[in-house]
């Protein structure tokens, strides 16, 4: 039998759980919870992957410059002319090509012979180092070339340019920056990455003629 502190026990905590509408609440609150952390967590995964494809287009320039300004040889040659680069085309693409600048037209000084024309000639078989791709959907959005104040990318104003070199000859750290317009090298060249369907997040990659390379937020010149 129940006595009598037991059944006083018993009504003091009968109403002492969650109601249906307590319930809901806590639950909905949850559910928010939830959602705002897998939305965060995806923009900032997103964002992470644009970064180190950044980081990557960046270092694998300045691996192109070490390349070139060192003593490394290129495949198959007997001196050390080569150039090297990276190659990018087909706007907007999901790739782009680091390159051996083989000599290949005849230098100014007949003396000197033949030398590297700053420009990846794919048809020649010798020139292809690797063919880098992109991973999670990031691919070059835009490219561009700087002369003066004047820029002109794959995209927005003027004639489009349909390709960027960007090659380096020892023992100079400068880079020579090749578009197909007229009256290259340029003074610069700007890259531009993003997410395939969603250029809503860019990354901004800057090669000066002085060998410098920055990674920024879109803004400035050539936008």
């Amino acid at each position: 039998m129940i006595n009598f502190e037991q059944k006083k026990f018993l009504e003091e905590n009968s109403s002492s759980g969650f109601t249906l509408v307590e319930l809901l609440v806590v639950l909905s609150i949850f559910a928010i919870l939830v959602v705002t952390i897998v939305v965060n967590g995806r923009q900032y995964d997103s964002t992470l992957v644009l970064n180190n494809a950044a980081y990557q287009v960046a270092f694998d320039i300045h691996q192109a410059q070490v390349e070139a300004t060192g003593v490394k040889r290129g495949a198959g040659q007997s001196d050390y002319d080569s150039g090297y680069g990276l190659h990018f085309d087909s706007i907007p693409s999901l790739s782009y090509v680091r390159f051996l600048d083989v000599p290949s037209v005849p230098a100014t000084a007949p003396a000197i012979g033949m030398v590297p024309n700053h420009l990846y000639d794919a048809n020649s078989g010798k020139e292809l180092i690797q063919q880098v791709s992109f991973l999670r959907r990031i691919q070059v959005d835009r490219i561009c070339g700087v002369k003066g104040n004047s820029c002109r990318c794959s995209s927005g104003s003027g004639a489009p340019i349909t390709q960027l070199d960007i090659s380096f000859l020892r023992p100079d750290l400068s880079p020579v920056i090749k578009t197909d317009r007229p009256n290259t090298p340029e003074d610069s060249a700007v890259i531009f990455l993003s997410y395939v369907g969603d250029v809503s997040k860019k990354r901004k990659i800057s090669v000066f003629s002085t060998g410098q390379i920055t990674i920024s937020e879109p803004g400035g010149l050539c936008e």
